[in-house]
């Protein structure tokens, strides 16, 4: 670990102290996450604990045995993530990465893209394949949708479907289809349960033989 990793983890290391710190005798806890130091240090007067973040998985296993009321933030992170998602797809299928990899080397790379090397794609009509339509998978379905993209979509429950104008939803046993059909595949599910993380291996799995691209981005959507 470098430098800048260990200054990440003294103030990380930092912030949980402060946490368990301000959690002795609080009744109320908000926080990026419910770490095992803030239930312990409560575990006489806490009632709710609220987390920013949209999945719950890391504080799932100090909590479920306590009588406090845990909620988290789904649902808020859809939109900007969701921006995101669409940022890198355009990043790599318009050769970006290649643009900046050949400013660092001080490098004209006009020839690259003219002489068809870097294989250059648009948004209309580009096969994107969604894991998790919850909140997250929603909006970069309908994100992809306004961009001319032809989007699938794998979820738990699939009879929830997905937004007007996917083309089919279908339920975990269908993701290898989904993987193999798409250009680009985003991981929007939960990273809690080990069903969701065994699907999430299986898809990585199914599209690591192909040139296709893939963006994870976990959250608490289904």
């Amino acid at each position: 670990m470098g430098r800048h990793g260990d200054q990440r983890s003294r103030s990380v290391g930092r912030r949980r102290r402060l946490g368990v710190a301000g959690a002795r005798g609080a009744e109320i806890y908000f926080g990026f996450g419910v770490p095992s130091g803030v239930a312990a240090a409560a575990k006489d007067t806490l009632r709710w604990a609220h987390t920013a973040t949209a999945g719950i998985g890391s504080s799932l296993a100090h909590m479920s045995e306590t009588r406090v009321m845990l909620t988290n933030s789904a649902g808020v992170h859809a939109e900007p993530m969701a921006d995101w998602v669409v940022a890198a797809i355009g990043y790599f299928i318009r050769g970006l990465n290649r643009m900046v990899s050949a400013q660092r080397q001080g490098r004209w790379a006009k020839e690259d893209f003219t002489d068809g090397a870097v294989p250059m794609r648009e948004f209309r009509g580009l096969r994107l394949g969604v894991f998790g339509l919850g909140g997250i998978g929603t909006a970069v379905a309908r994100r992809g949708l306004a961009l001319g993209m032809k989007v699938s979509g794998v979820r738990r429950r699939p009879e929830r479907s997905g937004p007007k104008g996917v083309e089919w939803v279908g339920g975990l046993a269908d993701l290898a289809r989904l993987a193999g059909g798409s250009d680009v595949l985003v991981i929007a599910a939960p990273s809690s349960g080990s069903r969701t993380r065994h699907s999430s291996s299986t898809s990585r799995a199914a599209r690591s033989s192909t040139s296709r691209r893939s963006s994870s981005c976990w959250s608490g959507g289904g």
